[in-house]
């Protein structure tokens, strides 16, 4: 049947289960560590309604087996600690925005961040979510302590921001093979005040069951000392973001528990703000970006692969103001795989390899300084196609390998800006175009 609390309620043991439970404005149920199940709902459509207080600690269970929806609202310290899902057919919504002070266990069943009419309503966890059955984001912000998806589990995230802020073991986000993880064009915002780790997102499948790729991630840890690890489970393995990753606070890079070779690869921009770090010397696989944005403060270490930027922003491919370490490692300017057909620049002091392709010979890839007026290429240039030449007059440039120009590449086309000393130190391979001016 169903209980209302009309008068102050103290729980001294486990209560029997229940239809539902309305707790009344101005009155106070104090849990004592137990746990409330609850199966059915009652004549407004509610499993539960909290328009009163919550005291101690209380535990919910919510097996009922027909659509319903909870009000139990919430905030810290007055709220239901605990709270399960443990029917296959439990179908729950939320009435409001619903704050949970433990841990949210899906074990079977789905709970939907919205009403049953589909407005959004946000959710908070402060501990941990495990998902068997189904989490469904909607539009809604969702606040989780960490997430772990189980094999058959399923987030379908909120096409809005989720945002983790603790872990589970050692992870924040946590995909066994098997889970599900859909990023509906969402953000995934990291905010631990630990190290931690994404496990199970080495993938690159945006939709359907085993979906395990995300969107735009953003880093933002409680100390820029503290470093989130991109965790992949095989060498062979790769990682897609299909967005954009930022790095506002602290260090992001992908590693394997068995090597640094698995290639990485972010569609959007990446921005390492002036408190974030990206990469780590001992990382050996290819890195795929859309274009490249290095604050002042911000440093980026790339992998001694290739690293490969396929766009631009604000004109530049790749925009150094921090620092760039090259690691002994190859950038290549590709857009003639994307087909973007625009000039691009590349600020950076000292590269080691550089390679540019161009949609076509029409465009050009000018690199200019960070500071001062000296370029640097400590290995090889080499041009597959496309215009390469400095970006202004005052500049200079030293290449210490291989100047390879192909059949459709262009070295220096422009008079005005390709004045003062280009040296090489090492041998001019020319198959194009070579204009001395």
């Amino acid at each position: 049947d169903d209980v209302i609390i009309n008068h102050d309620v103290t729980l001294d043991g486990p209560a029997p289960n229940v239809n539902s439970l309305v707790i009344n404005s101005g009155k106070t149920l104090t849990g004592g560590g137990n746990k409330i199940t609850l199966d059915g709902e009652n004549g407004s459509g509610f499993v539960i309604t909290n328009d009163g207080s919550i005291s101690g600690n209380l535990d919910l269970e919510i097996n009922t087996t027909s659509p319903t929806s909870i009000n139990i609202g919430g905030s810290a310290g007055n709220c239901f600690r605990d709270l399960k899902l443990n029917d296959a057919n439990v179908d729950l919504h939320l009435h409001t925005d619903t704050f949970i002070d433990g841990n949210l266990t899906i074990a079977a069943g789905q709970l939907t961040c919205a009403t049953e009419a589909g407005a959004a309503k946000n959710l908070e966890v402060i501990g941990n979510v495990s998902l068997t059955g189904t989490l469904t984001g909607n539009a809604s912000a969702v606040t989780l302590g960490s997430l772990t998806i189980n094999s058959a589990g399923t987030y379908s995230a909120t096409s809005g921001t989720t945002t983790l802020t603790s872990e589970g073991t050692f992870w924040a986000l946590d995909v066994v093979q098997g889970g599900t993880f859909t990023h509906n064009n969402g953000t995934v915002t990291v905010t631990t005040n630990t190290n931690t780790l994404i496990r199970g997102m080495e993938g690159d499948d945006t939709s359907g069951t085993g979906a395990n790729a995300l969107n735009n991630l953003i880093v933002n840890l409680g100390s820029d000392s503290y470093r989130l690890e991109m965790d992949y489970l095989a060498s062979d393995d790769s990682c897609v973001i299909a967005g954009d990753l930022t790095i506002t606070r602290g260090k992001f890079y992908p590693r394997s528990t068995d090597d640094d070779g698995n290639s990485f690869t972010v569609t959007g921009d990446v921005l390492v703000s002036a408190d974030g770090l990206y990469g780590v010397a001992s990382r050996t696989g290819a890195d795929s970006f859309g274009s490249v944005t290095i604050a002042s403060g911000g440093e980026f270490i790339a992998t001694s692969g290739t690293t490969t930027i396929t766009d631009e922003v604000n004109s530049y491919a790749l925009d150094n103001a921090g620092t760039f370490t090259h690691n002994n490692g190859k950038v290549k300017i590709d857009f003639n795989t994307p087909n973007n057909s625009y000039d691009t620049l590349v600020r950076c002091d000292e590269l080691y390899d550089l390679e540019i392709e161009m949609d076509s010979t029409a465009y050009e890839t000018k690199l200019r300084p960070a500071s001062g007026t000296a370029n640097t290429i400590l290995n090889n240039l080499t041009l597959t196609q496309g215009i390469f030449e400095k970006n202004s007059a005052a500049h200079t440039l030293d290449i210490h390998g291989l100047t390879n120009i192909a059949a459709n590449g262009i070295f220096m086309e422009d008079t005005n800006e390709d004045t003062n000393t280009i040296t090489h130190h090492g041998l001019v391979r020319n198959s194009g175009t070579y204009k001395i001016n």
